[in-house]
């Protein structure tokens, strides 16, 4: 699940996970997203969203995940340097705040070390 309220940014992410194996979806509205997890739409197997959105901004989500559905494994992303809300997102079991711009190589390893390998070596998650 990919989750960013520029639109541009949603759609080269979705575009970067897709050429490298990932099933690729995207949200512009965290809401949208969350009221698709919560109402068991979809089930991703994990979630990339930038933190600063407006309405439900990615730490909110992020918390929102970790109390309901602690298994999905969460990646955020951002293009302003905040050493508290990094730390916070972190502690509240993030598994990584990733800076824009994002370094595919290190954005893709994290989802691959998250969601691990399908039997045919290929990478396997569900990106909304």
């Amino acid at each position: 699940m990919v989750l960013d309220d520029d639109a541009e940014s949603c759609r080269a992410l979705s575009e970067l996970l897709t050429a490298e194996g990932f099933s690729a979806h995207s949200f512009a509205s965290s809401e949208m997203a969350w009221s698709a997890i919560e109402s068991r739409q979809i089930r991703p197997d994990a979630v990339v969203s930038d933190i600063r959105m407006p309405g439900l901004d990615g730490v909110t989500l992020l918390r929102r995940l970790r109390a309901r559905f602690p298994g999905i494994p969460v990646i955020l992303v951002s293009a302003f340097p905040d050493d508290g809300i990094w730390s916070e997102a972190l502690r509240l079991g993030a598994l990584d705040v990733v800076p824009k711009p994002i370094r595919a190589g290190l954005l893709v390893g994290l989802l691959q070390d998250a969601v691990g390998r399908g039997q045919d070596g290929s990478a396997r998650t569900e990106t909304h």
